[in-house]
């Protein structure tokens, strides 16, 4: 597929989600003006940062990690108003920066919530020149980092090993993205408006995948009555609204939107045949999100066949694959290198202290309340199964392999992982329906509908219990109990929906 010429079949100067085109052009103008502002101002503050410090390695990293996520965000907007024919980047991403300033304004009870706690924990040893992996490194600062006030939790506060823990626990450019956001403000003010900024992004490079992408929008669906064109809303809907997605990602503020962010943005210029973007920047956002979390190497079977593609040769494509690993690994690698000697120990202390038991919203915690003894066999059988449907509906040629794509970060994210809380199942549940979307057009049907309806719900549950919980003065269920019950609704239809397709007589093109 060539987004260079699969252009979306909607008319320009039509009044899109109720906004004509001189109005598109005004927004697109103000949300250019705004970004580069930020960007600007931000960087700004950087370099004052980096002059107050003590100049050491690690405030020079943080510095550079600064620069390359103003440049990131840079390009990543830039070339999205290069695809943008219909103006609607700039439409897109005010909306979504809007809603998400506003909820984080609105939500100040949100701040000590534990994951951004650990968050600020990270930020504050990176800016004062601490190891995060080196828990030997200042001692003295950790014990007063893990007891004062500042991004106080009672979960890692109990002692200095599990605070050492969760402060190092992430890959390098987690932690220096958590650096970079403490240099800019000592708060959380400054990481959960970090977040809303990449999120927004990801709000706009959904709209790109499904304008440029997606399975054409079926004539018998029922909400092109309502709503002209549908396409937008369902892209609406899946990022800019999608109430898991502002819930697990900006109420209760997380990276792991930006982490999608590079993730889709990698897979998304693997489809073009421009070669500089096919290459460099495919390449580039794929080591950029590999160092922010390793779960991004499952999309690299998908972009090879992508560069495969392009000229069916494996001769032709060594040279092109020599200069794409060569810039992965670039962009991945350097990030390691301040904590090249530490980071082995951290790898090895987060594979031993893998939770053995279902919680936070992993699709196995109701089975397990039900039969402790038995859920791991049923997990075991269910795994093998949705591994054999995938590889039988694969080899008889009606799963195509963005559908194996999804079903891979599908498989980790919601059949292995058993501690997964909804931020980080949110990446597979999001990108499984975005690579769905490219291969079928049941998405409009099926995944999408129930992401945005059935997400509604468990989050207006959990976000109900909370408020009666707090009337109440009593704890009556854990929220993420919801988020389980969902994950297991979704899983179930999505297995249905493989196994249907693989079994069909219908041979994919």
């Amino acid at each position: 597929m060539d987004l260079s010429t699969n252009q979306p079949s909607l008319d320009p100067t039509d009044s899109l989600l109720g906004f004509s085109l001189p109005k598109r052009l005004l927004i697109d103008k103000i949300a250019l003006v705004l970004f580069l502002s930020v960007c600007f101002g931000g960087f700004c503050v950087n370099v004052y940062s980096l002059l107050k410090s003590a100049k050491l390695l690690l405030d020079w990293y943080v510095f550079f990690t600064a620069v390359a996520f103003y440049l990131v965000a840079l390009v990543l907007y830039y070339v999205a108003r290069l695809y943008d024919r219909l103006s609607l980047v700039g439409l897109f991403f005010i909306l979504s920066i809007s809603l998400r300033v506003l909820i984080i304004l609105g939500s100040p009870f949100t701040n000590r919530f534990v994951d951004l706690s650990m968050d600020q924990d990270m930020g504050q040893l990176l800016v004062n020149g601490i190891n995060p992996y080196d828990f030997n490194d200042n001692v003295a600062m950790r014990e007063q980092f893990r007891t004062d006030q500042r991004a106080y939790t009672p979960f890692t506060a109990s002692e200095q090993q599990m605070w050492n823990y969760h402060a190092g626990s992430q890959l390098p450019l987690v932690e220096l993205m958590m650096g970079w956001a403490e240099s800019l403000s000592a708060g959380p003010y400054s990481y959960r408006l970090i977040f809303a900024w990449f999120d927004s992004l990801l709000c706009v490079y959904v709209l790109l995948t499904l304008l440029y992408l997606w399975q054409p929008t079926p004539k018998k669906l029922g909400i092109s009555r309502y709503v002209s064109p549908p396409i937008l809303l369902y892209a609406l809907g899946i990022s800019v609204i999608a109430p898991i997605f502002l819930r697990s990602g900006t109420l209760v503020g997380s990276f792991k939107g930006s982490m999608t962010l590079f993730t889709l943005a990698a897979i998304f210029f693997s489809y073009s045949k421009d070669r500089s973007k096919q290459i460099y920047l495919s390449a580039f956002f794929l080591g950029f999100a590999t160092s922010f979390m390793a779960i991004s190497i499952l999309a690299v079977p998908l972009i090879l066949w992508n560069i495969y593609q392009s000229q069916r040769s494996l001769i032709a494509n060594v040279p092109i694959l020599i200069s794409y690993a060569a810039v992965a690994l670039f962009s991945c690698l350097f990030w390691f290198l301040p904590f090249y000697d530490t980071l082995l120990p951290m790898i090895q202390n987060r594979v031993q202290a893998g939770v053995t038991v279902p919680i936070h919203g992993s699709m196995w915690r109701f089975l397990f309340t039900l039969t402790p003894e038995y859920w791991k066999t049923i997990q075991i059988i269910f795994s093998t199964a949705f591994v054999i449907i995938n590889i039988i509906g694969f080899i008889r040629k009606k799963l195509s392999i963005e559908a194996i794509t999804a079903s891979t970060f599908i498989f980790f994210l919601h059949v292995v992982t058993t501690d997964g809380s909804m931020d980080r199942i949110n990446i597979s549940l999001m990108l499984s329906i975005l690579l769905w979307g490219i291969f079928h057009q049941n998405v409009y049907h099926t995944l999408t509908p129930l992401y945005i309806f059935g997400g509604g719900v468990i989050v207006a549950l959990s976000l109900g219990v909370g408020l009666l919980e707090k009337s109440l003065k009593t704890e009556l269920i854990e929220y993420s109990f919801f988020d389980s019950i969902f994950n297991t609704t979704f899983f179930l239809v999505y297995t249905f929906l493989i196994t249907r397709l693989s079994f069909s007589q219908q041979t994919i093109s």
